[in-house]
């Protein structure tokens, strides 16, 4: 194995491996949101029945009332003991007639009342991308360490078997050139919660 120093681009492609990992399952969990009827049971709590349904009648043949497609809401929620609001927009399938107050941009978002149904797997899901933002950084910031304690990919290797995974192909093939004389390496073994996610993050590189 050829030596293979860890520059500041290796450090970044790491990084940005990692980052776009976690990203994926962000992103996963947030579509979720969109699957919890927030947008019908939010909209149904701030107007009437009545409204609602004269809206309709309104709209049986021409479309005398605007409809809406979308809504900015707002779920409140605890996560490790800390309040937190999380704000984002939930679409209507299909659109809705709609009075005037819910057309036009609104800074303030419609809140999702904790007595909706919805609100609960809502927060089920927030609370889930949550832990997996906490996790990803968790993550990058012991590789950070590992990375910066090590010289060459070698090193990195024998606290990180894994690591060639997530390493640039350029680094991949340099490694596997030809023998390097071992030497000692100084650095910290990584703790047990930062080797947990690192096979989190192996386990999602091979999905």
């Amino acid at each position: 194995m050829a030596t293979v120093r860890i520059t500041t681009d290796i450090r970044q492609y790491v990084t940005n491996k990692i980052n776009s990992l976690f990203q994926a399952r962000i992103a996963a969990k947030e579509s979720e949101l969109q699957h919890l009827d927030i947008a019908t049971q939010t909209f149904m709590s701030h107007i009437s029945k009545e409204e609602f349904e004269t809206a309709k009648k309104l709209n049986t043949d021409i479309k005398w009332v605007p409809e809406i497609s979308s809504m900015f809401v707002a779920v409140e929620y605890e996560f490790e003991g800390i309040k937190r609001k999380s704000t984002f927009n939930v679409m209507f399938k299909p659109p809705v007639p709609a009075p005037s107050r819910f057309h036009g941009y609104s800074s303030t978002p419609w809140a999702v009342k904790p007595t909706l149904p919805c609100y609960q797997h809502a927060v089920q899901v927030l609370v889930a991308i949550e832990q997996l933002k906490k996790d990803r950084d968790t993550l990058v910031g012991a590789l950070s360490k590992v990375l910066t304690q090590c010289s060459t990919l070698r090193q990195v290797l024998e606290v990180w078997p894994t690591a060639l995974d997530y390493m640039p192909e350029s680094a991949k093939k340099r490694h596997a050139e030809k023998s390097e004389k071992r030497g000692p390496a100084v650095i910290e073994e990584v703790d047990d919660h930062a080797k947990m996610l690192l096979m989190k993050a192996r386990m999602l590189n091979g999905g």
